[in-house]
């Protein structure tokens, strides 16, 4: 069979595209060529196969569209198809789907003269320079401009999908049904917002107040263990129960399970219970507590800077929160999440927040819900050290001197 070559031109149009840009959007693209034999004469009146494709993103890139269709060329080797309309065969995808705004297209053409599926004559595949509108209007939302007045608003109409023009009228939008509505600004809003800003405004304050005067929000024992720090009338406070294993300078102190004694230093923790440690904090005797005795101020078991807080610095907090009668109340937890009711009194006005860690007494745990009891660095006597208590049953703050081997709380003080 002698060669024969096709010459084609090809106009990508719509089918059918009306003035109305809201009309049907058209997926085919007219077609047509001319094919010629190898002296350049048409090839009138004769059969042949088609293979139409279109690439995506380069003349080598994907097939994204691919059809087969059976050609008849008129008397002057003319023919002519609708690409994407009613093809013998779709082989790759759909051209309905086909992506017009993505990645450049190309086309790529290739025929067979026997009619046997032997591709073995393609034109080189064409870009696609310019996408047709067409193709591309059914992803454009429209605005009908028709009609429009200076202040006018643009209102999505679902049923026509275009933006129109109208006149917003107050009564005709239902607050309620406006998604993403701002707050209304009411006198009550306002005023809970006031209340927040306040409230802000006095943790700030307390915050400087304590960088003020005690140089720290927080302090950190040696066994990186992190405690809060309260403020009353110039004396700083650790807000929870001290509870570390070691001294500040790494020695470690005995664990002493229900041992007791007047000289050697022990911690515990309550029914030798790991568990509540880290809310509670861990109960010491008094010698583990001021880890030297005969001294007032001593650092004892508080972290470096700070110190066990003597009998005088406790009657002085005591005082500072109105005398110890009433000074119970403001330094123990309000609620009853750790205090056994009745919890007498207790509003935390101070912010201490003293919770009922109990005690240990002559080998015996007690106490826990109802008894808080903290050590003074104070001795009394040859085997007694004053403490200070605080019950679920009573606002005041008790004074009381006690064996040494007791495990008490300690809070530190700087």
């Amino acid at each position: 069979m002698s060669k024969f070559l096709l010459r084609f031109i090809f106009c990508l149009c719509a089918l059918w595209l009306p003035m109305h840009l809201w009309a049907q959007v058209p997926q085919a693209v007219n077609f047509q060529a001319v094919a010629r034999d190898t002296r350049g004469m048409s090839m009138a009146n004769t059969n042949m196969l088609v293979r139409f494709s279109i690439l995506e993103g380069s003349a080598s890139g994907e097939t994204v569209y691919q059809e087969i269709r059976t050609v008849t060329t008129n008397g002057f080797g003319s023919f002519a198809f609708q690409i994407g309309q009613m093809p013998d065969f779709v082989t790759i995808g759909s051209f309905n789907a086909v992506d017009w705004t993505g990645a450049p297209k190309y086309f790529k053409v290739d025929y067979d003269p026997t009619c046997k599926y032997n591709w073995s004559y393609s034109m080189n595949a064409t870009a696609l320079v310019s996408v047709p509108y067409a193709f591309v209007a059914d992803a454009v939302t429209y605005i009908d401009v028709a009609k429009v007045k200076d202040g006018d608003a643009l209102i999505y109409n679902a049923k026509s999908q275009k933006f129109e023009a109208m006149k917003m009228h107050i009564d005709s939008i239902e607050w309620n049904r406006i998604q993403h509505r701002p707050e209304v600004a009411t006198q009550a809003r306002l005023d809970s917002l006031a209340g927040q800003l306040e409230r802000r405004l006095v943790e700030v304050e307390h915050s400087l107040t304590l960088l003020r005067t005690c140089g720290t929000l927080t302090v950190t024992d040696y066994d990186g263990n992190v405690y809060n720090v309260v403020e009353f009338g110039g004396q700083c406070w650790l807000r929870e129960n001290l509870r570390t294993t070691h001294y500040a300078d790494g020695t470690p102190i005995v664990e002493g399970g229900s041992m007791t004694s007047e000289t050697e230093g022990y911690f515990y923790r309550y029914n030798q219970s790991a568990d509540d440690a880290n809310e509670y904090g861990l109960l010491y005797n008094w010698p583990a507590t001021v880890r030297e005795a005969g001294q007032e101020s001593v650092q004892g078991v508080c972290p470096a800077g700070w110190h066990v807080p003597s009998a005088a610095e406790w009657n002085l907090l005591g005082e500072t929160l109105g005398g110890a009668q009433t000074a119970g109340g403001a330094l123990k937890e309000s609620g009853s999440s750790h205090w056994v009711a009745p919890n007498t009194a207790a509003d935390n006005a101070s912010g201490f927040t003293a919770l009922p860690a109990g005690y240990l007494k002559n080998g015996q745990f007690a106490g826990r819900g109802t008894d808080a009891c903290f050590w003074t660095s104070s001795a009394d006597g040859a085997g007694t050290a004053f403490y200070r208590q605080l019950l679920s049953a009573s606002g005041s703050l008790y004074d009381f001197s006690y064996s040494r081997s007791c495990g008490h709380s300690v809070r530190c003080v700087k």
